[in-house]
C-alpha cells in the first residue's frame, strides 16, 4: 500500500471544502436586491401564538443611514486584507425594533446557507453588516450586497471555524429567535 503524501489536517481541508462548497452554491443561487430595493428582512418573533411573524426591511440607503463602523479582516475567502464597511448587526437589529429577549439569529444567505448566531456574539464583538470592501460597494459576483463580518483580526478566538462559519455573505435574511 502506497503512503498517502502529507495533507492538510482533516479540520482544516473540512472548512477549506466547506467554503469552497459555500461560494459554488451562493454563486449559483445569488441574486440582485429586490425590485423594491430590498437587500435585507429582518424577521422578528411572533407577537403572540398563531400570530404571523412580523418583517422589516432595509434597502442600501437605510443601512447607510446607520452609524458606520470599518472592519480590517484577513478572511480565508479574500487571502489579503480587507477592509469592510458597514452598520453594526446590533445597530441594524435595534432599527428593526427587534425585542430583547432574542437570543439568537439565523442569517440567511440568497442560496441555501444558514448560520445561527447568539446575540451574545454582537455584545461581545462589534460584528457588521458590510455591504463595502475598500471602499466600494460589494457585487452579488464577490459575495454581495452583503456580509456579515466579524473583527478576526482584532481577536485569535474570531479565526476558529465556528465563527468563520458564521460569516454570511450573500447575506438576505435575519430570523430572530
Amino acid at each position: 500500500m502506497a503512503d498517502r503524501p502529507a495533507s492538510l489536517p482533516a479540520r482544516r481541508r473540512r472548512l477549506l471544502l466547506g467554503a469552497a462548497l459555500a461560494i459554488v452554491a451562493g454563486t449559483a443561487c445569488a441574486s440582485p436586491p429586490a425590485a423594491d430595493g430590498t437587500v435585507l428582512t429582518v424577521e422578528l418573533p411572533a407577537a403572540s401564538e398563531g400570530a404571523a411573524r412580523e418583517r422589516r426591511d432595509f434597502d442600501l440607503a437605510a443601512l447607510a443611514a446607520l452609524p458606520q463602523t470599518t472592519i480590517r479582516a484577513t478572511l480565508p475567502w479574500y487571502g489579503a486584507p480587507r477592509h469592510f464597511t458597514g452598520p453594526l448587526l446590533r445597530d441594524v437589529l435595534a432599527a428593526a425594533a427587534a425585542p430583547a429577549a432574542a437570543r439568537s439569529l439565523l442569517a440567511q444567505a440568497l442560496g441555501e446557507y444558514r448560520a445561527e448566531i447568539p446575540i451574545e456574539d454582537l455584545r461581545r464583538w462589534p460584528v457588521i453588516v458590510a455591504y463595502q470592501v475598500d471602499g466600494r460597494p460589494v457585487a452579488v459576483r464577490d459575495k454581495g450586497p452583503l456580509m456579515i463580518v466579524y473583527p478576526v483580526d482584532d481577536d485569535p478566538e474570531l479565526r476558529q471555524g465556528r465563527y468563520l462559519g458564521r460569516a454570511v455573505w450573500h447575506l438576505r435574511t435575519i430570523e430572530l429567535r
